[in-house]
């Protein structure tokens, strides 16, 4: 199966790792940012908005993978 290559998946890896890197900075330096209420609701968010546009990508990939077992049955 060849998968044409995406810039988003990579874009995404980085927007993961340079969010993961601006969060660890503050906290070290300031730990009650950590515990506080809204900075985890909004962590919690963005690392959720991340985590739903891989599992949106595989699903994609999934649903396109299969139509094509689909299509070859009835050639």
């Amino acid at each position: 199966m060849f998968i044409p290559g995406s810039w988003l998946p990579l874009i995404l890896m980085m927007a993961v790792f340079l969010t993961q890197y601006i969060i660890a900075a503050p906290s070290v330096l300031n730990s009650s940012l950590v515990e506080s209420t809204h900075f985890v609701i909004s962590l919690s968010l963005v690392f959720g908005v991340f985590s739903g546009c891989f599992f949106a990508r595989a699903m994609n990939m999934w649903r396109v993978t299969r139509m094509g077992s689909v299509c070859e049955q009835y050639r």
